[in-house]
């Protein structure tokens, strides 16, 4: 299941983010967690000036909170963050910013340099 933070906002609904969302929806059915995979920001908040956030092709996902919607251990978050790349295939990129911070999350995006579709 994926639920999205109150305030995430989608602006418009691009092949980008389906794509890492239907990713994401794999990496959490396979690996079996979290139990409720939260979405917290595609183009709000505050992100560098070229981020992908604000093309409508990125997506963060929440790596720690409340047990049913955390990934638990770093290595479950970098599974899961590895997982979640090579499902999206190699125009995406998958990072785990901030680890031990409280903004930590997975962060999806279409490479830069590429185009996607």
């Amino acid at each position: 299941m994926i639920a999205f933070k109150s305030g995430a906002r989608v602006r418009r609904m691009t092949p980008a983010l389906i794509a890492i969302l239907n990713a994401a929806a794999q990496a959490q059915e396979e690996l079996g967690y979290p139990k409720v995979l939260v979405v917290t920001s595609i183009n709000d908040g505050r992100h560098s000036t070229n981020s992908r956030h604000y093309k409508d092709e990125a997506i963060d996902f929440r790596t720690k909170g409340p047990v049913r919607n955390s990934m638990g251990s770093t290595l479950r978050k970098r599974t899961f963050r590895s997982r979640i790349e090579m499902l999206a295939g190699s125009r995406f990129r998958a990072l785990l910013e901030g680890l031990g911070t409280p903004n930590e999350h997975v962060h999806v995006q279409v490479r830069k340099g590429e185009v996607y579709p």
